[in-house]
Parts: structure tokens; sequence; C-alpha cells
């Protein structure tokens, strides 16, 4: 597999811990995805929402 595809799977795990409100596990999955490619809107756009979930305005500004 490539890493744009792990890139993906990791991205639809995180959406997926996030759906569930396990916002640790969904901020690990979409920072694992953006090592794997900095480029990925669907990660950018998740972890966004992690960290406005979590409070961190400044990083989830950041990531939009």
């Amino acid at each position: 597999m490539s890493a744009e595809s792990n890139s993906k799977i990791l991205a639809n795990l995180g959406a997926a811990y996030r759906a569930k409100g396990d916002m640790v596990h969904a901020k690990e999955k979409y920072q694992q995805a953006l090592a794997l490619n900095p480029l990925s809107a669907q990660a950018m756009l998740g972890i966004g929402v992690v960290y406005q979930q979590l409070g961190d305005t400044v990083a989830a500004e950041q990531s939009f």
C-alpha cells in the first residue's frame, strides 16, 4: 500500500473515533495520517474539528 492509501485509512479511523466522541484517539489517527500525507484535506479538516472540540481554537484555526 502507498503512503497516500495508508493516510486515507488512518484519516477514516480518525473520523470513526471522532464520531464516537473519542477525541484523543481521533487526534492520534489524524496526526498519523498527516505524517504520511501532510496535504491530506480529510485529515486536516478532521484534526481541526478535533482541536475545536477540545477547545484549542488556535490549533483548530491553523488546521482549517
